[in-house]
């Protein structure tokens, strides 16, 4: 086919000039087969019997949607160069009227990522536990989102949420890395069977959604050194070690199973919306809570190196790579690329929150092997393939945050 000239290189860029947003789904396209996976790993009492779907093959059905991604890796031979680049801007996605799906949803990250979901005018359904303190995350928008009260272990709810999904961001996970250690089959259940219903699910179907999965910087352990995409992972505890897994998972079913996954690994990260009582929404949000409360701030080693990243510079970044078929099959490291010491960053803490004193204190127990040294990022993957960066230092985002907390103290913080 190369030797037909520009024509036949052309046509398949010309054609896919309808495809601007990704098509809505022909959810008729499914029907039943009989496969499913071990009982015995994932599924507790409450989790329904799985009974799943035969994937159709969009580029040979005409039932099916075309989905430019697929497309895209059927004429990659012929788009190369400058008509590659027309292809992405052709297959860049338009969020409006596309059915979001969040995992996690209620939680810190995922509340800020729907907000922005929302301006970008997208149909967005947050799925999690409901528990009323959770819903504070969402108070304001709780009327222009669906609310789905589904646990990641639930077989069936979650491939019922996933067939109607355009784009799936799986945040859903348990997040201290202690209680792993602790409770390591429950975290599996978890944080390795909640990612795997959602790829399964997505598999099954003709056109898949996009499932972007928000992994973390636990996968590569304790690393000297600056921290880019070719870091080699060495997991130290269970929380590493799950999701190292289900970055695996996400490049095989990438692979195999044509589901389009991106795997993002962000810095630390900070901001509103997150529970100040709870330590595992990150240790800015930590330090924050402490000094608006005029509390001590722990800080164990004061030298140790850390990228701090602000939620909507994340949320930014998930959107980006939730519009660019060009991230489909990679995966990123988000960060500022400036990273501050321990101490350094408790002190603006305080300065900004006009409260609370430093404390120096040895590494508690349940932290000793699981601790690491200095954290520098390298962000330059995603700047010069998607044109994202950072836009919020640490000293705007903590005015961002502190300012928030004050507002809102009552509800996330007394």
């Amino acid at each position: 086919m190369r030797g037909c000239g520009y024509v036949s290189t052309l046509w398949p860029l010309v054609s896919l000039t309808t495809f601007r947003v990704r098509p809505t789904k022909e959810r008729s396209a499914r029907v039943p087969e009989t496969s499913a996976l071990p009982s015995e790993v994932f599924s507790t009492d409450s989790i329904a019997t799985r009974t799943p779907l035969v994937r159709v093959n969009s580029m040979n059905s005409d039932s099916v949607p075309c989905n430019p991604w697929l497309l895209r890796k059927q004429y990659a031979w012929a788009t190369d160069g400058f008509f590659m680049s027309l292809f992405d801007i052709i297959c860049m996605v338009d969020w409006n009227d596309q059915r979001v799906l969040i995992t996690g949803g209620l939680g810190f990250a995922g509340s800020n990522l729907a907000r922005r979901m929302l301006d970008e005018g997208a149909d967005v359904v947050l799925l999690d536990t409901v528990r009323e303190e959770k819903l504070l995350t969402v108070e304001d928008i709780r009327d222009d989102v669906e609310i789905a009260d589904v646990d990641v272990r639930e077989e069936e709810p979650i491939r019922n949420y996933v067939s109607e999904a355009d784009t799936v961001y799986h945040l859903a996970a348990k997040s201290s890395r202690p209680a792993a250690n602790e409770e390591p089959r429950k975290n599996l259940q978890i944080n390795c069977g909640g990612p795997l219903n959602v790829l399964e699910s997505a598999a099954d179907l003709g056109n898949p959604p996009r499932v972007v999965y928000v992994s973390s910087l636990a996968t590569l352990g304790n690393v000297p050194g600056t921290i880019d995409e070719s870091t080699e992972p060495k997991p130290v505890d269970m929380y590493g070690i799950h999701k190292r897994t289900v970055e695996d998972y996400c490049q095989l079913y990438t692979r195999l199973k044509d589901v389009p996954t991106t795997v993002v690994r962000p810095a630390n990260l900070y901001g509103p919306r997150a529970p100040l009582h709870d330590t595992g929404y990150g240790i800015i949000n930590q330090f924050v809570g402490d000094a608006l409360r005029d509390e001590s701030l722990s800080v164990f080693e004061p030298s140790d190196l850390r990228d701090f990243l602000f939620i909507e510079d994340m949320v930014d970044a998930l959107t980006h790579i939730g519009q660019d078929d060009r991230a489909i099959g990679e995966k990123y490291v988000l960060g500022t690329g400036e990273s501050r010491t321990m101490k350094q960053a408790a002190e603006l803490v305080t300065d900004t929150a006009g409260g609370g004193s430093l404390e120096l204190v040895p590494w508690t127990e349940t932290w000793q092997g699981i601790r690491r040294g200095d954290v520098v990022i390298d962000p330059s993957k995603i700047e010069e393939q998607l044109g994202w960066s950072t836009s919020v230092d640490l000293e705007e985002g903590l005015e961002k945050t502190v300012d928030f907390y004050k507002s809102n103290r009552e509800k996330y913080l007394d």
